[in-house]
């Protein structure tokens, strides 16, 4: 484990890494210029994703290791992976305060605060207790070049963490499906085992 006290600023950055692309690899690597620990966390399964029937769960933990094992200032949680379900943000803090005390940020993409100034983001409206953690907890806002955060709907606790690499899991996926090469979206090792184990051609 990275070396850390209460004054130490903590980010988390969640998602369902499936699978983990160079795109995560490189806002790990922007996170970690702002922050002393970036905590990966991916998250268990969620009935509301299809896609996570694609792949067990060991699979997926295969291919996060080797996408993020040799960052510097990160650390890999698999504390959902290993229960075998999705922990709510309210719920993880909770949980993660006990660990790495308060000094908690948690990393999240502009369209998930786009509607802020509204009280329609999708944290506020669709997250448990939105409205609450929208209130009270730190918010790292990854910010592209093409999805700029407008200053209105950001939350009251917030930075922001520039960022210019584009990619996504969804493209990844569909590549993969269409027989496309994907190899400038993922690490060769990644490649090789998505090819060797016949992932997501269903």
């Amino acid at each position: 484990m990275n070396s850390i006290n209460q004054q130490s600023k903590i980010v988390v950055f969640g998602g369902s890494f499936n699978p983990p692309g160079i795109h995560h690899r490189e806002i790990v690597k922007a996170l970690a210029k702002q922050f002393d620990l970036v905590i990966i966390l991916p998250c268990g399964f969620r009935p509301d994703k299809a896609s996570h029937k694609n792949i067990t769960d060991e699979q997926k933990r295969h291919m996060i290791e080797k996408t993020f094992v040799d960052l510097k200032k990160c650390e890999i949680s698999f504390i959902d992976l290993e229960k075998g379900e999705y922990t709510r943000t309210y719920e993880l803090d909770k949980q993660l305060q006990k660990v790495y005390g308060d000094n908690l940020w948690y990393a999240v993409g502009t369209d998930l605060i786009q509607g802020g100034s509204r009280g329609q983001s999708e944290i506020q409206s669709s997250w448990f207790r939105g409205p609450e953690l929208w209130q009270n907890l730190n918010f790292a806002v990854i910010t592209r070049v093409d999805m700029p955060a407008s200053p209105a709907d950001l939350p009251p606790k917030n930075i922001s963490v520039p960022f210019d690499h584009c990619g996504s899991s969804s493209e990844i996926r569909k590549r993969v499906t269409q027989s496309k090469s994907f190899s400038d979206l993922v690490l060769p090792e990644v490649e090789a085992y998505i090819i060797k184990n016949n992932l997501y051609k269903n």
